[in-house]
């Protein structure tokens, strides 16, 4: 089993003096890369794109066939010529799993090649315990390998584990005894799945592969640069550079709850403290006279409009003007907001936020533009399930960096 530093990206490229097999499996990789990103084309076509020869091109397309990995389209006519016959990644070319592990659920995906969940599982808890954890995903990952056909069971790539940073400092707000919470301390996630599976095994920051999905399905067909706030039970960021989720040395760049912002007349708080779901759920909390779960009940998104407006005015107010902190930094106008909210609801707060933003004296800077993220509640699992793919068929660094 692989396990990557969520940071890290192993540049397998050939070097000086590659042998045929590295340099065919680079050549093989650029082609799925290529159809990802460009989607269907001829040999001819995708042979001029990527500067490789037609008989090379011919004879790894012939493969990925075989394989499994891509599949042919009806030729094209109507042009000068022997009719050309695109080809596409294949619907189940290639699997792997994503696992969430957040604060109260933990969701597990068997995901393909092209981004389409095939099927799930998902676990709720007071908090999270690793055994717990690895219980769940132990059970769900023989259930899911059962939905797909034997032979498809051979492609699947890889598992990717979508986890908060420092997991162990966020549990105390959920009542979680400190010796629990400690359990997570010293506790090597992808080292502990090794008596699991004997796949790859790939971990990350949460929020971080939340925006590698949003990159890679959502609003990354759009912008190269972007800055990206997730709101959930904490609000958190990440930072898109060039086509690419930028982690940093650390694996926690775009930590972007701890900005600190002014709230309710305290100079010295974190964004964190005002625009994060827990802040909502514990108004709802007191006034329902019950524990609220925002994510399990949206329901409660149209409940008691004058506590979610208030919040969300707040919210708004905190996220703007970290967003043109970040902007000043970075040099990015484009921000792109998602969360758990229901649609409507997400649409509503990122009116709020532009409305905000175009109060904050922006001179030196070009005005930040906030955008809805596409992907919702799904984001974090689907960029953990992506990760495998991109790091054991793709270009690897094409996405991450």
């Amino acid at each position: 089993m692989d396990i990557i530093d969520p940071h890290l990206v192993v540049d397998r490229r050939p070097k000086t003096g590659a042998n045929s097999s590295r340099l065919r499996d680079h050549n093989e990789r650029s082609i799925l890369s290529h159809l990802r990103e460009h989607g269907p084309g001829s040999g001819g076509e995708i042979a001029k794109a990527l500067n490789l020869s037609s008989q090379t091109v011919s004879v790894i397309i012939r493969q990925l066939d075989e394989q499994g990995v891509i599949r042919r389209l009806d030729p094209v006519k109507g042009k000068v010529g022997k009719p050309q016959t695109p080809v596409a990644l294949a619907p189940g070319g290639a699997f792997s799993y994503g696992l969430r592990i957040g604060r109260r659920t933990a969701n597990l995906i068997l995901m393909d090649i092209l981004g389409e969940i095939v099927s799930q599982r998902s676990i709720r808890y007071p908090y999270p315990t690793p055994i717990m954890v690895e219980e769940f995903v132990e059970g769900a990952l023989d259930q899911l390998s059962r939905e797909i056909a034997d032979a498809a069971q051979k492609r699947i790539v890889g598992i990717g584990v979508a986890a908060p940073f420092e997991l162990w400092n966020w549990l105390d707000g959920l009542g979680a005894p400190k010796r629990d919470a400690d359990k997570w301390r010293d506790y090597a996630i992808g080292e502990c799945y090794r008596n699991l599976t004997d796949l790859p095994t790939y971990v990350a920051n949460d929020v971080n592969l939340a925006c590698m999905a949003e990159l890679m399905f959502g609003r990354g067909t759009e912008f190269r640069d972007f800055a990206y706030f997730y709101v959930g039970y904490f609000v958190g960021g990440a930072v898109v550079l060039d086509g690419k989720v930028f982690h940093g040395p650390r694996g926690n760049a775009g930590a972007f709850g701890s900005i600190p912002v002014v709230a309710n007349g305290i100079e010295d708080a974190q964004l964190i403290s005002t625009s994060s779901i827990f802040v909502l759920e514990r108004k709802l909390a007191a006034k329902c006279g019950r524990p609220v779960n925002l994510r399990a009940e949206n329901g409660h998104w149209t409940d008691e409009e004058d506590l979610r407006e208030a919040w969300m005015d707040g919210a708004a107010n905190s996220m703007a003007r970290a967003a043109v902190a970040v902007a000043a930094v970075l040099d990015i106008s484009d921000i792109v907001v998602d969360g758990v909210f229901p649609p409507p609801i997400r649409n509503e707060f990122v009116k709020k936020l532009n409305g905000a933003a175009s109060r904050i004296d922006q001179q030196g800077i070009h005005p930040v533009m906030f955008h809805e993220g596409q992907l919702g509640p799904d984001a974090g699992q689907r960029g953990a399930a992506y990760q495998p793919i991109v790091s054991e068929l793709l270009i690897e660094g094409s996405q991450l960096t």
